[in-house]
């Protein structure tokens, strides 16, 4: 019994040591005005909702406190005339507009409620950008470590310069238990050689990068007004998934969505931040917001989707 714990000792000194070794830094936060929190993004062809509520510093933030405001004033504009205001639908905890998005509108949105500056947005709601072609060619890349079929989608990129592009792709649900979940989307890498598409962080990429399906985003600056085909590699036999639920045949798709800058930098930030959670070395990334005097999102945005098969 003593030799057991005389052999223990060394480990006891050591955890001791390294303990003592430990130093509590005081973080001084900057100080946290609340701010009203205006969130929205409608697809072309969909009635405009919008949710609003308040901000909160990270020292004052509770994650059981309810930060959703359900008495503001909305009102809602289509190309700088107000159209109406929106009522609040505590199912929801939406502002609903009756109001449906349409490609080549402007669209402003401004929230007040007691106490706090208002808040205002304002966007412009793009044209669909058509995929006209999707081409799959089973296993057509090997790495190291994986065979890899080939997407390949074809569109056209509008004349004007400044379109933002944002791919995703849904897989199936895992089959199980709990495969009665219709919720079918979780990420998976995919892989492209093409120079178009952009990191989410400042590290280098390359065709070996894993970007995730939930948002592969490029810009038109490479192929401004011309046809473009876009290649992308994902595991093999991906793309020949399918599953039927209900007499329902399921397949994986494809989505190509157009969008203004300002959502573009959003949901990029968004995402580099979701990837960060959790990481205590990652550095934090801050979400780029479009609202005046406030917090969040405001867009419109359309979308063109595919099956793969």
């Amino acid at each position: 019994m003593n030799k057991i714990v005389r052999s223990y000792m060394p480990l006891v000194a050591a955890v001791a040591l390294l303990s003592s070794c430990e130093k509590t830094i005081k973080v001084n936060t900057p100080p946290h005005t609340s701010a009203l929190v205006i969130n929205s993004s409608t697809m072309t062809g969909e009635t405009i909702s919008v949710a609003v509520g308040r901000s909160a510093g990270v020292t004052s933030y509770k994650t059981s406190a309810d930060l959703n405001i359900n008495s503001a004033t909305v009102v809602l504009s289509e190309d700088g005339v107000p159209v109406q205001a929106l009522t609040y639908d505590p199912v929801s905890s939406m502002y609903n507009s009756a109001l449906v998005a349409k490609p080549g509108k402007t669209y402003s949105i401004k929230a007040s409620f007691a106490g706090y500056t208002d808040a205002e947005a304002t966007t412009l709601a793009p044209g669909t950008v058509k995929i006209e072609e999707m081409r799959v060619t089973p296993n057509a890349r090997a790495t190291s470590n994986e065979r890899q079929d080939e997407l390949s989608i074809t569109f056209t990129d509008p004349s004007a310069a400044g379109d933002y592009y944002m791919v995703t792709i849904h897989s199936l649900p895992p089959q199980g238990p709990d495969s009665n979940n219709m919720q079918y989307s979780y990420s998976e890498c995919v892989y492209s050689p093409d120079p178009s598409i952009e990191s989410i962080s400042s590290d280098e990429i390359d065709q070996n990068t894993c970007h995730s399906s939930e948002g592969l985003f490029f810009r038109d600056e490479l192929f401004n007004g011309k046809r473009k085909e876009l290649k992308l590699y994902v595991r093999e036999g991906f793309s020949r998934a399918f599953s039927v639920i209900d007499n329902d045949t399921l397949r994986p798709t494809i989505t190509l969505y157009h969008m203004s800058e300002a959502y573009f930098r959003y949901m990029k930030t968004a995402q580099a931040s979701r990837q960060n959670e959790g990481n205590p070395f990652a550095e934090p990334v801050s979400v780029y917001s479009n609202i005046k005097n406030g917090y969040g999102i405001f867009s419109v945005v359309s979308s063109d989707e595919k099956e793969i098969k």
